[in-house]
């Protein structure tokens, strides 16, 4: 695409912390080498966003009321909405001229029967719906059938800048929100059987959230505070991944994880559980990681004691996770997108 485009993005909160927040501003500072990039926020849960947006990004808060003012003034370029209720508000309110494009962070079977239903109802009248796995993109062509057009496109990762890891330190890390999506306390018993057969391993847990004080309460109440820390919010994540040996998913459910693939790119394979969606396409077990059945906490124990134990072998199996994240940077992921809007472009007067 040669010529220079608005694109505006529409975020439920873009002044927080959060995997949606983190790929949402790599692609719009990557879009922005060529096209005008805007970043909408509907919620401003604080004066300064926690992450910094690319110096070339404007970003806009807004309030609930402004959301179908914001939407109604744009006239060209292309909108993209990030959850299902920014989607539906785009179906119903972008104009002709306009590509609108709904996108995907969770997983369908993530929201409510009454949401789908709403998607069902509107989703038509995109241009085009854009999840983050295959296997999504198929459950979303099951429920719309040919009223939609779906497309994948992955999220995209920088370069953490950072050498791989040697994966040859007693430490295993995990990093997300210390909430219930992110499975920690599965974590935590998991690491209970493990510390019995490695007690000098020690577990890293990077992120904050509501379920601290819980966690906290967890790893007094199962003896394992030698071996693990939650070590809390920090903005040197890829240094700290890269001072692991191998990385921990213990996710109920996930969009495409992002941090899985943070992790990959510094170097690290995986054990993480087979939660929908997004391990399964990251993840090669016995190539670049090991994949455990969903919700299976003595099977998390099993692989993390297996890895553990691989010794020198992690040194490969890193290096494979290092290359599978490779197509996943952001440039090349940009590419795609740039790639829909060229095609959306000549649809979007139909509407």
């Amino acid at each position: 695409m040669t010529s220079r485009l608005p694109v505006r993005f529409l975020l439920p909160d873009a002044y927080r912390v959060g995997g949606t927040v983190r790929t949402v501003f790599n692609l719009a500072g990557a879009l922005a080498d060529r096209h005008d990039v805007e970043i909408a926020s509907v919620a401003r849960s604080s004066a300064q966003p926690a992450l910094d947006p690319p110096p070339s990004v404007r970003l806009v808060p807004l309030d609930e009321d402004g959301i179908a003012a914001y939407v109604r003034a744009a006239h060209d370029g292309v909108l993209i909405g990030t959850r299902p209720g920014l989607n539906v508000t785009l179906a119903r309110l972008a104009r002709p001229g306009v590509v609108a494009v709904g996108q995907e962070h969770f997983h369908l079977a993530h929201h409510s029967v009454e949401q789908q239903a709403e998607m069902r109802r509107w989703y038509s009248r995109l241009d085009a719906h854009v999840s983050l796995t295959e296997r999504d993109a198929a459950a979303y062509r099951q429920l719309l059938g040919t009223a939609a057009e779906v497309r994948r496109i992955p999220n995209g990762i920088a370069d953490p800048g950072v050498s791989p890891s040697t994966t040859g330190a007693p430490l295993a890390v995990a990093a997300g929100r210390l909430a219930r999506q992110k499975g920690y306390d599965r974590l935590l018993r998991a690491w209970q059987q493990v510390r019995e057969v490695h007690p000098e391993w020690r577990l890293r847990i990077f992120g904050e959230g509501p379920h601290r004080p819980r966690l906290e309460a967890m790893i007094e109440r199962l003896d394992i505070a030698a071996s693990v820390e939650l070590a809390g919010f920090t903005d040197r994540l890829p240094d700290e991944l890269a001072r692991g040996s191998f990385f921990v998913l213990s996710s109920r459910f996930e969009g495409l994880p992002m941090v899985l693939l943070e992790a990959m790119s510094c170097g690290l394979p995986a054990v993480s559980f087979d939660c929908p969606t997004g391990p399964r396409e990251l993840v090669t077990s016995g190539v670049n990681g090991l994949l455990v059945p969903p919700d299976d906490v003595p099977a998390l124990a099993d692989a993390i004691v297996e890895m553990i134990e691989l010794g020198p072998r992690r040194v490969e199996m890193g290096a494979a996770a290092y290359t599978t994240s490779l197509r996943y940077r952001t440039p090349a992921i940009a590419a795609q997108w740039e790639a829909l809007f060229e095609e959306l472009a000549p649809l979007a007067d139909r509407r």
